[in-house]
C-alpha cells in the first residue's frame, strides 16, 4: 500500500512541476504530457485484463494509481490556466 501511495505522490509531483514549467512557456505540452500518461495507464489496465490472475490485479492497481496520479495534475493545470485568464479579463474590464 505504501508503494502505491509513493507512486501516486511521485507521479503528481513530477507531472505537476512539468506541466507548470511548460505552462510558463505557453507550450501545448502542458496538456499533452498528462494525457500521454493517462493513455499509458489505460493501456496498462487493459493489459491487466489480458494477463489475469494476481499479476493482472497488480498491473491494474498500478495502472489505476498512475491514472489518478496523472488526472490530478491535468485538472489542476486546467484550473490554474482558467483562473489566470479570468483574473486577466477581470482586470481588463475596469
Amino acid at each position: 500500500m505504501g508503494l502505491l501511495i509513493g507512486l501516486l505522490i511521485a507521479t503528481v509531483i513530477i507531472l505537476l512541476t512539468t506541466t507548470l514549467y511548460f505552462q510558463s512557456k505557453k507550450s501545448p505540452l502542458q496538456y499533452f504530457i498528462p494525457i500521454g500518461v493517462i493513455i499509458l495507464s489505460l493501456v496498462l489496465i487493459g493489459i491487466s485484463f489480458i494477463v489475469g490472475a494476481w499479476e493482472g490485479i497488480g498491473l491494474g492497481t498500478i495502472g489505476f494509481t498512475l491514472f489518478i496520479g496523472s488526472a490530478i495534475p491535468f485538472i489542476m493545470t486546467a484550473i490554474i490556466a482558467n483562473m489566470k485568464e479570468l483574473k486577466k479579463s477581470y482586470w481588463d474590464q475596469e
